[in-house]
């Protein structure tokens, strides 16, 4: 059986096989679909299958079909900022294949430092990566895209970079770069804030912080190893010193960090240990209160103490205002006080005229505290032409006019414009009775001799609204007794009530008293929480209270 070849398949394919090259014509452009399909015709037609339609493939055998992609790629860097603030920044790139082309398979970024030849930097197929350069370098970028095919996008020309930016430069700069404690009391600390900033225009990373040695210390701050300042951006380190014994001192520590050219940063401590005084003064404002015109107050003492281990020299003690106060007894004045001494000085307020007075009492040491080198106390008081005991008051209330020139008649005095019912008068001294009253406040007290000039004192005399200080006990039931203590009720009978919800019921009162009122609780009242109201001629006060 000479010549005979058998098909394989029921298709009557595959009888035979052809090897055969196909080449596009030249100048195709991308996108054209090229196919292709080869068969074996035999010359014994009943081994001769029909020749397969081009137009339905057949797996396996054809037509095959190939797309022409003739064009390169086109790609590009993404802008940058001018400036990096860290050497580790992120650049992106973007890309597309010409229409119909085969896709972008990958992408040579390039790069140029500070203007030189450009360098392939990566080739992949994403589309950013981060970039590691160098503080204070310049860097140019540009792209080729490759499609899938092998088309590889030309180099810009002329090579004009996509993309250039600047990495900044980290600047250390540390406030004070050194620093003198001074005199320091042994046994104390004494504290400096070292303030480190970032010059520069890119993040600067801190690395260790030194720790002097002692007696000085690192004892706070918001620098840490490792902190990264932005530009203008700071942290602290705390130094303190404190000496335990007496001589001079001389320490220092460095800051470390990726400053180019300043690293590591040095800073200089000294200080001295001593023993030194330290004043205290008490008390710091004396107020007199009121004071009869040409009259004087009690003697009130100021005392001066060393607290220090040094001794205190106490300069002139002098006083701002000598025509309304008075320095008297001065146990301070050049004074050396050894450690936990005492000294004293005595002041009174002699008013000249009626009103209030000012002065300062000035007290200079040789504290080395800048601040306690010169104290000053402060004076005050207040001149009047005639004093009102006691200075408040309600209904009831008995009341001392002490002066002078009131006369030996009796005349008027009055509260505002209410009259006090005067019960003595005498040249220096009027007793009254508060029997009516102004609403509550400070009101002027005038007296009027008989036959003789008004005295008048602004603001001499208070009227107080009632005050409930406690109520005892705090819950009751009907017929109990109930004890209210406090102030300023008044001579004058008034009323107790106790209400909820807008409604007030009146209770039934046992006693009356300036400083204290009894009631009874009333019927028909439901249990719960009430407001007790306490009413006098004047004005009310109000507390809790629960009936049962």
């Amino acid at each position: 059986m000479a010549g005979f070849l058998p098909p394989i398949t029921d298709t009557g394919y595959e009888i035979g096989w052809v090897t055969y090259s196909v080449n596009p014509k030249p100048g195709l452009p991308t996108g054209t679909e090229i196919r292709n399909q080869a068969w074996v015709k035999f010359d014994v037609d009943v081994f001769k299958p029909a020749p397969p339609n081009p137009d339905s493939e057949i797996p396996g055998y054809g037509p095959y079909r190939n797309t022409i992609d003739s064009g390169a790629p086109t790609s590009r860097v993404t802008p940058l900022s001018t400036l990096q603030t860290s050497k580790h920044f992120m650049v992106s790139w973007e890309g597309e294949d010409d229409e119909g082309g085969s896709g972008i398979k990958e992408y040579d970024v390039y790069v140029s430092d500070n203007g030189g030849p450009y360098v392939l930097w990566l080739t992949t197929s994403e589309t950013s990566s981060t970039f590691s350069g160098e503080f204070g370098h310049q860097y140019s970028f540009y792209s080729r895209a490759r499609d899938h095919v092998g088309n590889l996008e030309d180099a810009p020309s002329p090579l004009v970079p996509d993309a250039t930016t600047m990495v900044g430069v980290a600047d250390i700069s540390v406030t004070p770069l050194s620093f003198d404690f001074g005199d320091v009391n042994v046994g104390v600390t004494s504290e400096k804030v070292f303030v480190v900033k970032n010059e520069g225009s890119a993040e600067l990373t801190l690395g260790v912080i030194g720790s002097p040695s002692a007696p000085f210390s690192r004892v706070g701050g918001t620098c840490a190893e490792g902190s990264i300042l932005g530009p203008s951006s700071t942290c602290t380190v705390i130094i303190g010193f404190s000496p335990s014994s007496t001589g001079d001192f001389s320490s220092s520590f460095e800051i470390s960090s990726d400053d180019p050219d300043e690293n590591p940063v040095g800073v200089g401590l000294i200080g001295r240990g001593v023993v030194v005084p330290d004043i205290t003064v008490d008390p710091m404002a004396i107020d007199f209160g009121r004071v009869q015109v040409n009259g004087t107050s009690g003697v009130r003492e100021v005392m001066v103490r060393n607290e220090g281990e040094g001794v205190l020299t106490i300069g002139d003690v002098t006083l701002s205002d000598g025509t309304h106060f008075t320095k008297g007894t001065d146990g301070c004045s050049g004074r050396g006080l050894l450690s936990g001494e005492s000294c004293v000085i005595g002041v009174s307020f002699t008013p000249k005229s009626q009103g209030d007075k000012t002065g300062v009492l000035s007290i200079p040491s040789d504290d080395p505290d800048i601040g306690e080198r010169l104290i000053l106390v402060n004076l005050s008081g207040r001149g009047v032409v005639f004093l009102v005991e006691p200075g408040q008051g309600t209904l009831g209330t008995e009341v001392e006019i002490r002066g002078s020139g009131f006369g030996g008649k009796k005349g008027k005095v009055l509260v505002g414009s209410v009259v006090l019912k005067v019960t003595g008068w005498t040249d220096s001294s009027i007793h009254g009775v508060v029997s009516k009253a102004e609403p509550p406040g400070k009101y002027s007290v005038t007296v009027q001799p008989k036959g003789g000039s008004s005295l008048t004192e602004p603001e001499a005399f208070e009227i107080r609204a009632p005050e409930i200080v406690s109520v005892n006990p705090t819950e009751g039931s009907t017929g109990d007794e109930i004890r209210i203590e406090g102030n300023f009720f008044g001579s004058k009978k008034g009323k107790v009530y106790l209400e909820k919800g807008g409604f007030a019921k009146s209770c039934k009162v046992m006693g009356w008293g300036l400083t204290e009122v009894r009631f009874q609780v009333p019927k028909g009242l439901s249990a719960g929480p009430y407001t007790l109201i306490l009413e006098n001629k004047i004005s009310r006060a109000e507390a809790s209270f629960t009936v049962k």
